[in-house]
């Protein structure tokens, strides 16, 4: 990634992410410019953009618009990314206008933003439901034949609904950020083996069921 700066070096006039044909004082340059030493760039006020920072998990925090600086030496650009406005609400809240007001849908009713949590609930009812609903068959037939489910399906939708009703519980426990994050660390040993699956991917196995399943 590169800046084009003004004649001057004193401001940036684009950021080029990705090698392109460019003008640069009314002469057009090919693509194949930026293979060019920094050197040759910079009489021509391109110079290498440079990050400082580190993204955030926009699954928990929202950040700032990276923003662009030159540096003191000219040389070169520093995008700054990371920065953090705040962290993303655990709870489900009121939606507010520009101006703070109650944000209302077209009947009249407030509009509410779901939550971290609402969100991950809503996730694990549907991941509950996929695991169950390939079964359904099995009673639709024992309906009309009398023939009885294996036990082995049995089990695990017993298995199923408990973890669900665990991983619901886990979810609704957390009154923290760094709670709610725990939720989705796995746990590995010194191999690197994972020998704690996180909370939120705690499903039963299905390896003796997956046959019978049925999209």
């Amino acid at each position: 990634m590169w800046a084009k700066l003004n004649p001057q070096g004193t401001e940036i006039e684009s950021i080029i992410a990705h090698p392109k044909a460019i003008e640069v004082y009314g002469i057009k340059y090919p693509r194949q410019i930026f293979k060019w030493s920094a050197e040759m760039l910079k009489e021509l006020q391109i110079v290498p953009v440079v990050t400082e920072g580190q993204a955030l998990d926009n699954k928990y925090y929202i950040e700032v618009d990276a923003s662009y600086a030159i540096a003191s030496d000219g040389n070169s650009v520093v995008k700054t990314i990371g920065v953090k406005v705040a962290d993303r609400e655990l709870e489900d809240v009121d939606a507010v206008d520009m101006v703070g007001d109650p944000f209302l849908d077209e009947r009249g009713n407030q509009v509410v933003t779901k939550g971290l949590k609402s969100n991950a609930l809503n996730k694990l009812h549907m991941d509950a439901y996929h695991r169950i609903v390939g079964f359904d068959w099995l009673q639709v037939r024992r309906g009309s034949t009398a023939q009885v489910v294996p036990t082995v399906v049995v089990d695990y939708l017993i298995a199923v609904r408990s973890a669900h009703s665990s991983i619901k519980a886990a979810i609704k426990a957390c009154t923290t950020l760094d709670q709610f994050k725990v939720l989705y660390v796995d746990i590995y040993d010194d191999e690197g083996v994972v020998t704690t699956i996180a909370k939120i991917n705690d499903w039963p196995d299905d390896y003796n069921v997956k046959a019978m399943w049925r999209g």
